[in-house]
């Protein structure tokens, strides 16, 4: 390599770096966003709520639970993960965990607004056609943009006895839910984990 082409080369990694950092220090800028515009959500639509502080002035949602699905400079799109009581029905079955979708929208106070608390279109399926139950959701783990695994427990299955409850679920399973051609979230595959009801 002559020095010439040296000399290019080196100089397109020197200037590609900066780029770099200022993208990283923007993705985490982005996240902080989210995290409080998502944080400002539950405070006004749900009760407690996984953002709620403790005595420590921490809540157990942190930005581990926002995830990214869409990097797209105007409409970036994110999912965020947490546990509340939506609408404050304060019954005994009417907390769950609930995935909230939260957009950029630059001309918006925050910079980002909430879409919905359906990401992946539960609250659409018909009653026993859900990918996993919400109310019992242990893990959530982003595969890629379009691929979760989620780990739920549900009411009943063929290797477990029935609870007859809606309080207590009687088995655990690992979900895996992508996106059809990149648009609808489909349950990609099912597997029974433990019985949790014995």
């Amino acid at each position: 390599m002559n020095k010439y082409a040296l000399s290019v080369v080196l100089s397109m990694m020197f200037v590609s770096l900066p780029i770099r950092a200022v993208d990283n220090i923007q993705k985490e800028n982005d996240i902080e966003q989210v995290f409080k515009v998502a944080k400002m959500h539950a405070k006004i639509s749900a009760c407690s709520t996984s953002f709620d502080e403790d005595e420590n002035g921490e809540g157990s949602s942190t930005i581990r639970d926002i995830f990214l699905i869409d990097d797209d400079e105007l409409f970036g799109t994110y999912y965020v993960s947490w546990y509340g009581d939506l609408g404050c029905g304060e019954g005994s079955g009417t907390s769950s965990h609930i995935f909230t979708v939260v957009q950029k929208a630059r001309h918006a106070q925050y910079g980002y607004i909430v879409i919905n608390d359906d990401a992946f279109n539960i609250n659409q399926k018909k009653d026993g056609d859900e990918f996993f139950n919400p109310r019992f959701v242990e893990s959530v783990k982003q595969i890629s943009r379009d691929k979760f695994e989620i780990i739920s427990s549900d009411y009943d299955s063929p290797q477990c006895n029935d609870t007859g409850s809606t309080n207590f679920p009687s088995a655990k399973y690992k979900y895996l839910i992508a996106k059809d051609k990149g648009i609808d979230w489909v349950l990609e595959q099912k597997q029974f984990i433990a019985c949790v009801n014995e």
